[in-house]
């Protein structure tokens, strides 16, 4: 591909700064060789001008070099491929758009033989450096090129605005803009893959960190390209004027120092402030998303000279780190360019070797085993998380095992909910099922176990065999669920009971000492019942009935009683009454479970055992 002239990439840098035009439209074809069709909004955002570009601007800052002048020609093209038709594409900033109030211009393209019915395409995102732009990625690399020549469909974002880090409204903006792509072309939602430059390279990474809801966009393979992944460091070392625009709102909103989080959120290393320089001091891992990669194959390259900021130093770290944790990475350190700026750019790719490396690779949205830094909640594989403290990292490791029977979840800390759905994790119709819950903090968790073929019953300690108290149930989703106190680990098998399927629910609950409550039982319909036989209990005890044919938990020991309940024709009864309005009842936890009978008094059914606490 062609490689612009000086000037014309001079005055792309100039309308960097020129706010988004006033449209809600999408499609215009992208003019040959105009590298300002797409603009950042920096004006709009408050952003500080970018310094101007000249002959002796310092090639050891990301402000600077990211957007280094390539005389045209420089270089051959590492790819087979033809140019590929581009076109822009503008998303509005409204709720139905990108949803941050921030419009999002990005380049599209097609592959020559595009197929809207046929089997979907692969797609590759690029992703610019600082400064650059959604235009830039075509002008400065073959990407697109090379996905004409593989079929692939193409997609180059801006992130909202070109000096942004990879903040999280900028990722908003980057997921509406790959969504617009699945939603309006005929991709394969599994095989989307994500490239970066520079500071392009650790928002790629960033943003393949932070999304891994199986319902949503997924990244299947990554590739980054003289990438920098610490946005602390970037700014502590980086001079004035990029230290102005770090402390952006659309940023982080001031320093590190104020507000560590919002720079840790956004990178995916992140190293002891206080360990560097020489670059790049001591590795926090318990602070660096790049923990959340384990399961994306990576490809890197960078030049063997390249700039201070993504040199071998930090590199050497993230490779140890990732690999460390089991991740692929295909690791890539060429001589290519001769000295700066010329090393730092995207001419380091070699896209034939990338695109071989990505190419059959498709994401995995239920691994069995995972580890997560989570700085938010939501779901990844088979969990779905709600953390205690926001603005703060959670933990939780996963591993389930088909063919042992049994998933484990460790180093669960600042978790407020974690619902484990066994189904997901493909471990439905195994019972019992050993499950083993390890909070790592003073407060604990709330675990939901949810997912299995059949309704699970209860829980009995895999080593002993009692029953394990305080287990609540909700029969609506046959759901079990448990309190995972701080600082110890749960291990339990789940068992079901074939005749568990009657629902018992009492409303409210909690409910108040001298406040009403109902309670109703629905057994199957057809089944023949007529009575139901409910115990209430403050004893939870596994006791086999029926001549061991069945188990009940609601304990049938003092102090407890039984109420005889006929049911209606449909198997449902619904009854009421008050609690006594006496202070002692407060903090109490009542066991109420049924035991449906017929006309020959055998039992047909038995309900869940429920948790009425009075409050």
């Amino acid at each position: 591909m062609a490689r612009p002239s000086q000037a014309c990439l001079r005055l792309a840098v100039a309308l960097a700064v020129v706010a988004f035009p006033a449209t809600t439209s999408a499609q215009q074809p992208l003019q040959a060789g105009d590298a300002a069709d797409v603009t950042a909004q920096a004006a709009s955002l408050g952003l500080p001008p970018l310094p101007p570009l000249t002959a002796d601007s310092p090639m050891d800052d990301i402000v600077f070099s990211d957007r280094h002048v390539v005389p045209p020609g420089k270089y051959a093209s590492q790819s087979d491929g033809t140019p590929m038709t581009l076109h822009t594409g503008f998303i509005p900033g409204t709720a139905d758009g990108t949803g941050t109030g921030f419009g999002e211009l990005f380049v599209w393209g097609t592959p020559d033989a595009y197929n809207r019915d046929g089997p979907p395409h692969p797609l590759i995102v690029g992703y610019h450096g600082f400064g650059s732009s959604a235009a830039s990625v075509d002008v400065f690399s073959e990407l697109d090129d090379e996905a004409n020549a593989r079929n692939y469909a193409y997609l180059s974002i801006t992130g909202l605005d070109d000096q942004l880090f990879g903040s999280p409204i900028s990722q908003r903006n980057v997921t509406a803009a790959i969504q617009w792509m699945l939603d309006n072309k005929n991709i394969d939602p599994d095989r989307v893959y994500f490239c970066g430059f520079s500071m392009g390279g650790g928002v790629v990474s960033s943003y393949t960190a932070r999304h891994r809801n199986p319902n949503g966009v997924m990244i299947a393979a990554l590739g980054m390209v003289a990438a920098s992944w610490d946005w602390t460091m970037a700014y502590n070392l980086g001079t004035g004027s990029l230290q102005a625009n770090m402390e952006n709102a659309f940023n982080f909103g001031g320093s590190p120092t104020s507000f560590p989080f919002n720079y840790q959120q956004s990178s995916v290393l992140y190293f002891d402030p206080g360990s560097y320089p020489p670059e790049p001091g001591t590795l926090v891992p318990e602070l660096s998303m790049g923990r959340n990669l384990h399961n994306t194959p990576m490809y890197a390259v960078r030049d063997a000279f390249d700039i201070n900021g993504v040199g071998g130093a930090q590199a050497s770290t993230f490779n140890s780190y990732v690999t460390g944790l089991g991740a692929t990475l295909d690791d890539n350190v060429v001589v290519c360019c001769g000295g700066p700026p010329d090393n730092h750019s995207w001419d380091v790719l070699d896209e034939v070797d990338f695109f071989d490396f990505i190419d059959g690779l498709t994401v995995e949205r239920y691994p069995q085993d995972f580890l997560v830094l989570a700085d938010n909640g939501g779901k990844i594989s088979y969990v779905d998380l709600t953390p205690r403290v926001l603005s703060a990292f959670s933990t939780i490791d996963g591993a389930a095992d088909d063919i042992g029977g049994s998933i484990t979840l460790s180093n669960v800390e600042n978790m407020k909910e974690v619902v484990l759905d066994v189904g997901l994790a493909g471990l439905s119709g195994i019972w019992p099922l050993r499950v083993t819950a390890q909070s790592r903090d003073t407060q604990g968790f709330t675990l939901y176990l949810t997912g299995f073929d059949t309704r699970p019953a209860y829980l009995l300690d895999a080593t002993t065999g009692a029953i394990v108290p305080n287990v609540d149930s909700d029969p609506l989703t046959d759901t079990l669920i448990v309190e995972v106190p701080g600082n110890s680990t749960l291990d339990a098998d789940v068992f079901t009971e074939a005749n568990w399927t009657t629902d018992l629910i009492t409303i409210p609950n909690p409910v108040a000492p001298g406040g009403f409550v109902t309670l109703g039982v629905d057994a199957p319909s057809g089944i023949g019942g007529i009575l139901s036989i409910t115990i209430v209990s403050a004893v939870e005890l596994y006791t086999p009935i029926d001549g061991g044919n069945s188990v009940i938990t609601a304990g049938l020991v003092p102090p407890s009683f039984i109420l005889d309940l006929p049911l209606d024709i449909n198997g449902d009864v619904s009854t009421g009454g008050s609690i006594p309005n006496d202070p002692a009842f407060a903090g109490l936890r009542l066991l109420v479970q049924s035991i449906v009978t017929d006309v020959s008094n055998d039992i047909v059914s038995i309900s869940n055992l429920w948790g009425l606490r009075i409050e």
